[in-house]
C-alpha cells in the first residue's frame, strides 16, 4: 500500500527505470530513485541517482546519494558521492561524504541551510508534470525523424 505512514513519510520511492528518458521538472514529496535519463530539475525529500542514470539539471533534496552522472548543481542537507559517480557542477551541502574514486568537477560549499536558496527555474507556479517516454520508443521516433532526410539525398 502506497501513501503516508504514521511517521509522515511516504511509502515506496518514486522510481524512474533505466529505460526511461524524462524531459521536464520532477517533484516528489517522498523519496525518488532515478536509474534513467533526466533533462530537467529534480525536487524530492531524498534522491538516489543510480549507476546508469544521467541527469542534466539541478537536484534539490534533504539527502542525495549519487552513483551515476550529474551535470548540474546539487543542494542538500546531506550528500553522498559514491565511487562510481561523476558530478560536473556545484554542490551546496550541510554535510558531505565522498568515496575514493568519485569524480567531482565543481565548487563544494558548506551552508547551514542549503535548501533555503533553491533556484527554481520555473518559479513556484511552474507546472510539476513531466513528459516521460520509454527510451526504445524515443530511439524509434528519432530513427523515423531521420529516415525522410536520408531518402531526400
Amino acid at each position: 500500500m502506497m501513501g503516508k505512514t504514521e511517521k509522515g513519510k511516504y511509502g515506496a520511492p518514486s522510481l524512474l527505470c533505466e529505460d526511461l528518458k524524462v524531459n521536464g521538472r520532477l517533484e516528489a514529496k517522498g523519496d525518488m530513485q532515478i536509474e534513467g535519463l533526466v533533462e530537467g530539475d529534480i525536487f524530492a525529500d531524498s534522491g538516489t541517482i543510480g549507476e546508469q542514470a544521467k541527469i542534466t539539471g539541478q537536484i534539490c533534496a534533504s539527502l542525495i546519494t549519487v552513483h551515476g552522472q550529474i551535470e548540474g548543481s546539487l543542494r542538500a542537507q546531506s550528500v553522498h558521492l559514491c565511487a562510481t559517480c561523476r558530478v560536473e557542477g556545484d554542490i551546496y551541502h550541510e554535510s558531505i561524504a565522498v568515496e575514493s574514486g568519485a569524480y567531482l568537477n565543481g565548487k563544494v560549499m558548506r551552508e547551514q541551510d542549503p535548501l533555503a536558496k533553491i533556484e527554481e527555474v520555473g518559479g513556484k507556479d511552474a507546472a510539476s508534470t513531466a513528459n516521460v517516454t520509454p527510451l526504445t520508443k524515443a530511439v524509434e521516433n528519432d530513427a523515423a525523424d531521420e529516415a525522410p532526410a536520408a531518402r531526400s539525398k
